[in-house]
């Protein structure tokens, strides 16, 4: 969620599962979509998580035969926080 709001209050950003960070498709376990997507759901619309919230949505994407969850997470006119505290992200700093 603290990735959330470093998007929220920058330049908004693309969160990847199933993605590693150099780039490789490695999938998400189809069995357990369901129950990610609602996590996320669920952790995205606590107020004691992300405030003020902010509705997002989760499409699945299949690549290579493997299935990736991809959220876009626009900037927002408002400063979010997230755990009570303000993240910022600057460059590939927070």
């Amino acid at each position: 969620m603290r990735q959330c709001a470093h998007f929220f209050n920058r330049n908004s950003g693309h969160l990847f599962l199933g993605v590693k960070d150099d780039g490789e498709i490695i999938g998400v376990d189809k069995r357990l979509i369901s129950q990610l997507k609602k996590d996320f759901i669920t952790s995205i619309s606590n107020q004691l998580k992300i405030t003020p919230t902010f509705y997002l949505t989760i499409q699945e994407i299949e690549l290579d035969d493997k299935t990736i969850l991809y959220v876009l997470v626009p900037e927002s006119s408002q400063v979010h926080k997230c755990n009570g505290r303000i993240f910022d992200r600057n460059e590939d700093g927070d």
